[in-house]
């Protein structure tokens, strides 16, 4: 027997519009949602050097660094020196103005690759107007001299003009995911920085090196051609249409460093051995994070007072994530 009010209650529940939405407007909420994870482990790749004299600092341990998240203190648990293989994208500029530069690379492109360890692997990729992958990543050195080679035939002969931006950006998607837990990525790029083409800026190539856990470092090689390719368009209207890009600014948020000079085999050798003695420390963030942050590096008071004026090569971000 039911009593009216319950037979009341059940007829406002199947036959009132307002009882009759609400388990739309609780599925419409729970579509809505974004469930964020917390990050509970991340890393970060640092290199540490003598101001005055560049030199690599080989003796850190986990004890000497602090690294903090959007102001919050990280744990960190490990800081790993050279023993993580790394997986480099090595982007060679085959523009007109850097004829020379393939020239010497070639030459001297089988004692470059020496500089890397077992487990290393290397992708080569030429890009002028657009990029063209000449391998994928391999730790074959035949193949990488050989591709290097094929590279130097290609100089002048890309369509279009440079576009270094555009092809950093397509070059970051070779990295397929999160960087696997044992390994390293790194780009490196040997240009003229001369970029008069690309549509992607300075924060789209951040971001696509950032997202996949990679830095990037630029060997930018000078030349009397650059030197006055870069004077005209710094005082000619164009500056104001199309404003000249560099990627300094790429390499310092994303942890590398930017080696402008005229001889590029030391050039290439200096940036390869710097990219293979950093240091990839695994930290917890310590607070609710949604892998998005910004990122502090320091060396604790006790490393700085051993080495008071070394500099720190970090990412200043960790990128977001869906």
């Amino acid at each position: 027997m039911q009593y009216p009010v319950v037979r009341l209650f059940r007829r406002l529940i199947f036959f009132s519009p307002v009882f009759a939405i609400l388990p739309l407007m609780f599925a419409q909420q729970s579509a809505d949602l974004t469930i964020r994870h917390k990050v509970v482990r991340a890393r970060v790749d640092v290199r540490v050097a003598l101001k005055h004299n560049a030199q690599t600092l080989s003796d850190l341990t986990a004890d000497d660094f602090t690294i903090s998240e959007n102001g919050h203190a990280a744990v960190i648990k490990n800081a790993d020196h050279q023993s993580v293989p790394l997986d480099l994208i090595l982007m060679l500029d085959v523009s007109d103005s850097v004829n020379h530069v393939a020239e010497e690379l070639t030459g001297a492109a089988a004692d470059l690759l020496s500089t890397l360890t077992p487990g290393d692997r290397i992708a080569v990729i030429e890009f002028g107007g657009s990029i063209v992958a000449r391998t994928e990543f391999t730790a074959d050195k035949e193949t990488l001299v050989e591709a290097i080679l094929r590279a130097k035939g290609d100089v002048g002969r890309a369509p279009g003009a440079t576009a270094i931006f555009d092809s950093v950006v397509n070059a970051a998607g070779m990295f397929e995911g999160p960087a696997p837990a044992n390994r390293r990525r790194a780009v490196l790029v040997v240009t003229d920085d001369i970029d008069n083409q690309s549509h992607a800026g300075t924060k789209e190539a951040i971001s696509a090196v950032l997202e996949k856990d990679a830095v990037l470092n630029a060997v930018v090689i000078g030349s009397p051609m650059t030197t006055v390719t870069k004077g005209v368009y710094k005082v000619g209207p164009s500056r104001f249409i199309l404003p000249l890009k560099s990627l300094k600014p790429v390499a310092a948020e994303t942890g590398g460093e930017f080696l402008p000079g005229r001889h590029s085999v030391e050039l290439v050798k200096t940036a390869l051995e710097r990219i293979r003695t950093r240091y990839l420390i695994t930290y917890d963030p310590g607070a609710e994070s949604d892998g998005c942050a910004k990122i502090l590096t320091e060396l604790t008071r006790g490393a700085r007072a051993r080495y008071p004026d070394a500099v720190i090569y970090a990412p200043r971000h960790r990128a977001c994530r869906p």
